[in-house]
């Protein structure tokens, strides 16, 4: 394609995607596809123009608004042709905050920085199957570079993009896409052999898979989901891996019922929320723009829920685990320490920390607090997660 064309074919798909209140990805793969006419090349600059603009929209927004224009795909599009000199913008518009959200955020400044880089391509390698480095070779045999994860003793980082259902490793089900983020969180759960597990928000099942694995494949787990399509997901890829065991429940929206059936039975309950997923805004820039101040007040009320409906589940002795992928307090700090103060059955669990440095052989360089730790973007270079862990006692 020629170049005029690339740009004319990207500011197509971007008004598309622009224009419509979805995943931005769902879109921008989609109309890629009906265009047979993109090559792969052409494919890759093209989506590069499109995630452009999309990470740019604050500070083209700023920009318009001083030429007194209006904020049309085609001139945000326009605009993110051109260089932008961050000094001349302020500080929430150089990090792509949404103002209403700046006052929750600004002190993670440097994570809003972090997320304005693109996100690797993360992999986890099934351990009960094969191991990084028989992996890693798979992978350079089809020409494709990759290297160990920072952290994650489980994980491969791939350099380059590439189309991985095309890989052997991939279509043989030794890998699962998963941020390496989402790993160490997976690893930090500690699911054990024979224990009884439910992760009671399990959505499209990584952390579920991830957990069904580093048992050996030997824990009890339910994945429960109020979303058939999510749990369906799931089990297409626990298929793909060779995963039999795990048993998959759909919620209603009240539970009750489940919950008085249940109540006291499980070893380890899994709470990953529903949230703002502020803390993945590397992969998703555009949710950012999607989201509203009411979605994050259902968000803190849904989260406040759930956790009080996971704590029935507890058996004495046993551990709750709360994770978001948000970056604000109100959804994560607040949350478990409110949690805590009343359920006063339940008590942090302290020097996680310590468990981070015993699972991945490095310092934790993120922040911790009294039963609670958090990754760090700007630290860690992972999406953003919460993770705390409170034991019944």
């Amino acid at each position: 394609m020629r170049p005029e064309a690339r740009i004319q074919t990207a500011g197509e798909i971007f008004a598309l995607a622009f224009n419509q209140n979805l995943p931005a990805d769902r879109i921008i793969t989609a109309e890629i596809k009906k265009r047979r006419y993109i090559g792969s090349s052409d494919r890759r600059e093209i989506t590069a123009m499109i995630w452009k603009a999309f990470r740019n929209i604050a500070k083209i927004s700023f920009s318009l608004k001083a030429k007194n224009l209006p904020l049309t795909a085609e001139n945000i599009f326009t605009e993110s042709m051109y260089h932008f000199a961050d000094d001349d913008f302020p500080e929430s518009v150089k990090l792509e905050c949404p103002e209403w959200l700046w006052d929750d955020l600004k002190a993670k400044s440097d994570d809003l920085k972090a997320m304005q880089n693109e996100a690797f391509t993360d992999l986890r390698v099934n351990i009960t199957k094969t191991n990084c480095d028989i992996v890693t070779n798979m992978f350079a045999n089809e020409g494709i570079q990759a290297n160990q994860c920072n952290f994650s003793p489980v994980g491969i980082r791939l350099l380059k993009r590439c189309n991985l259902q095309a890989c052997t490793a991939y279509k043989t089900g030794l890998v699962e896409v998963q941020d390496e983020g989402s790993q160490i969180i997976s690893l930090m759960i500690g699911a054990k052999p024979k224990d009884k597990i439910v992760d009671l928000c399990a959505g499209g099942g990584g952390k579920t898979l991830a957990m069904y694995d580093l048992s050996y494949k030997k824990a009890d787990i339910t994945a429960c989901d109020i979303a058939y399509a999510r749990l369906k997901q799931l089990q297409t890829r626990a298929k793909r891996a060779g995963f039999t065991g795990i048993n998959t429940h759909v919620l209603t929206n009240d539970y009750e019922p489940w919950l008085s059936l249940n109540a006291g039975t499980f070893d380890l309950v899994v709470i990953d929320a529903p949230c703002s997923g502020t803390g993945t805004w590397r992969r998703a820039p555009d949710a950012k723009w999607r989201l509203t101040k009411k979605q994050t007040d259902f968000y803190e009320q849904t989260q406040q829920e759930i956790l009080t409906r996971g704590a029935k589940l507890v058996k004495k002795g046993g551990r709750l685990v709360y994770i978001t992928c948000s970056l604000r307090e109100a959804e994560n700090e607040k949350q478990f320490t409110d949690f805590l103060q009343k359920h006063d059955a339940f008590k942090p669990v302290l020097n996680l920390g310590n468990r981070f440095k015993e699972l991945t052989g490095k310092d934790f360089a993120g922040y911790e607090g009294e039963g609670f730790l958090y990754l760090s973007p700007a630290r860690l270079a992972t999406d953003g997660f919460f993770f705390a862990e409170a034991v019944y006692s």
